[in-house]
């Protein structure tokens, strides 16, 4: 049957303080409870392992960034429909993570992408296998998820040289060039295009690669 995290949480309070690798993989997670619940995990936990479990809604997962040292994160194959970060607040999330597995989940959306974006220090990304995906062929997803996160260097385990990053930039700037044109014609067109396209403006100046 697996653990839900209210049994979960019982037994990682016997855990070591210095505990800094935790898998709770397969079980029945869905959530991380009140505040006095969900601050069970070690401050100091480098890589947290929740792959197969039903975590559904982010807002669980936002609960985790207490973890300031958290540097590989892993919730394959659970049930996320999108990532977000609120912008109204003055919290840093996940300050140090550098790896992110987010496969085989239910993320259908670009603004997920963005959001992950947002992790100034993810280098890694595990991200295939979900609605989103399923759109255009898969090099093309590839060059708009590294177009569109800037500081990846490893995507689905393969290494994105400084040649692809070139590439799949100016793949990414031509496919949405029209859509940049169009939104210049109003302040409001302005804003929703750079909502849905955050580094659109910066890589505008990138040139053609050769």
């Amino acid at each position: 049957m697996g653990l839900t995290w209210a049994k979960a949480s019982k037994i990682l309070q016997m855990m070591p303080s210095g505990l800094e690798e935790l898998h709770l993989c397969k079980n029945q997670i869905d959530g991380f409870g009140s505040p006095d619940e969900n601050k069970v995990l070690p401050s100091n936990l480098k890589l947290l392992n929740l792959e197969v479990n039903k975590l559904s809604d982010w807002s669980e997962v936002l609960k985790l960034t207490y973890l300031v040292s958290l540097r590989n994160l892993i919730l394959n194959e659970n049930r996320l429909g999108t990532v977000f970060f609120p912008c109204n607040s003055d919290h840093t999330y996940f300050p140090v993570l550098e790896s992110l597995s987010l496969r085989m989940n239910c993320i259908d959306s670009w603004s997920s992408v963005n959001a992950i974006a947002t992790l100034l220090s993810l280098h890694e990304l595990k991200f295939r296998n979900c609605p989103l995906v399923e759109d255009d062929p898969p090099l093309q997803v590839r060059q708009l998820i590294v177009a569109r996160i800037g500081q990846l260097t490893s995507l689905n385990g393969s290494t994105v040289t400084k040649q692809e990053r070139q590439i799949a930039e100016w793949y990414y700037l031509n496919r949405y060039l029209t859509d940049w044109v169009k939104s210049s014609e109003s302040d409001c067109s302005q804003q929703q295009f750079a909502t849905l396209h955050p580094r659109y403006a910066q890589l505008a100046k990138v040139s053609r690669p050769s």
